[in-house]
């Protein structure tokens, strides 16, 4: 039997068309990760009220992740 590991809250999500930070489009979106699956949402869900992910992907797909070397770039942030 294996513990599926449960995180929600918000984070900042930076728009594709930019490769910088500064002058991207950044979105703050509520994440919820349900072992290996991510869903992201433009809201927080209420209690009840189901609601549509804006977008989703999987943890097991991911090839690469490091600290991005972008001065303009919030704390903690990540390419």
């Amino acid at each position: 039997m294996s513990a599926e590991c449960h995180r929600e809250g918000w984070l900042l999500k930076k728009g594709s068309e930019n490769r910088r930070w500064e002058g991207s489009t950044i979105s703050q979106r509520w994440f919820v990760s349900e072992g290996f699956h991510v869903n992201y949402f433009e809201a927080a869900p209420s209690a009840g009220q189901p609601c549509k992910p804006k977008g989703s992907f999987d943890l097991r797909l991911v090839t690469r992740l490091s600290a991005t070397h972008d001065r303009t770039a919030p704390r903690f942030a990540f390419d």
